[in-house]
């Protein structure tokens, strides 16, 4: 792993604890980072992992998309938009998430990973206020 995203890990860890991700470097360069999160009560599960596959290009490449346990949903089964799936990639059967914004030189992948947690918890609320 190149040390510019060894550093990065250790910010991701430190955001979402030692025991909450795992990080699983593949053949080709590329490395899958998985964080154990909660989406909050419109989600079932609510306790999941948010993951994704990181280029090998990375951090001059954006993380870009990102996955869900297969078979997530909201309660209330209302489609969610920019989720889809399920989808086989690397063994892992997941739901792709389709959330990307500008990436640059200072982006943080863990505020980044907390941001796609806060839109996934948004895009549940709706599902708990009916």
């Amino acid at each position: 792993m190149h040390p510019r995203t060894a550093e990065i890990i250790v910010q991701v860890t430190e955001t979402f604890g030692p025991g909450a991700l795992a990080v699983d470097e593949m053949a080709d360069g590329s490395i899958w980072v998985c964080a154990e999160v909660d989406l909050g009560p419109g989600w079932r599960p609510s306790a999941n992992t948010l993951s994704v596959k990181l280029a090998p290009s990375f951090p001059d490449s954006a993380p870009y998309p990102w996955y869900l346990t297969a078979g997530t949903a909201r309660t209330d089964g209302a489609p969610v938009e920019r989720l889809s799936g399920p989808i086989e990639l690397d063994g892992r059967t997941l739901l792709q998430l389709s959330l990307n914004a500008p990436w640059g030189v200072d982006s943080s992948l863990a505020d980044r990973m907390v941001a796609v947690v806060r839109w996934i918890r948004r895009a549940g609320s709706a599902a708990v206020a009916s």
